[in-house]
């Protein structure tokens, strides 16, 4: 990740506003944003760098920011009525994440992992959900995120990690953005649904 240089932190009337320095990043985005919209040629090294980068957050226990809860009334409230799917929080493991893994805030060739702004609290697997979600519209790159976080995604954690993103990804199609993943996204979820959720 890049290096933090320095923050400043100002007020607007009621609003609170924070910029953030930090070390130039050299290397290019692999998307240009939610959803990746093309095949990235990426290398096992590359796939093995993000998992490595992504251990550390697991021994992070300090922070009480939350990334997304889906134990939160809210979001079961919308798992049911966009999946019709209610889930145990009891059995829901939450690790702390990145928040807002996607194509866009990942570089190649060379690894940087970018946007840290919503860094917190999650359920396990979030992170590869997220990621998951983002590639959609590619298979061939969905496949390979289900392969290189087959331990976590395949739980039942990591199954609502895989709703609660894609209830964020069809957040976005209901204000009328990316309306190309609202079909597959649902399948996906469905599918999710079906195998790990329901005894």
């Amino acid at each position: 990740m890049p290096r933090h240089l320095r923050s400043v932190v100002w007020t607007d009337g009621g609003l609170i506003l924070r910029a953030d320095l930090l070390t130039y990043v050299s290397q290019k985005a692999i998307g240009t944003g939610l959803v990746l919209d093309h095949y990235p040629d990426l290398s096992d090294s590359w796939w093995h760098a993000l998992r490595s980068g992504l251990e550390p957050l697991k021994r992070v226990t300090t922070t009480k920011r939350v990334a997304a809860d889906p134990c939160e009334e809210s979001f079961r409230n919308y798992f049911l009525a966009l999946f019709g799917a209610n889930i145990d929080p009891e059995h829901v493991e939450m690790t702390m994440s990145h928040g807002d893994l996607h194509f866009g805030n990942i570089t190649a060739p060379e690894l940087v992992i970018l946007d840290w702004e919503n860094l917190g609290w999650a359920p396990a697997g979030y992170d590869a959900a997220h990621l998951l979600c983002s590639a959609i519209l590619q298979p061939a790159v969905v496949a390979r995120v289900q392969t290189e976080f087959a331990d976590v995604l395949s739980t039942y954690t990591g199954a609502v990690a895989v709703l609660t993103a894609a209830s964020n990804y069809l957040h976005h199609v209901e204000r009328g953005e990316f309306p190309d993943v609202a079909i597959p996204i649902r399948r996906y979820a469905k599918t999710i649904i079906r195998d790990q959720l329901v005894a």
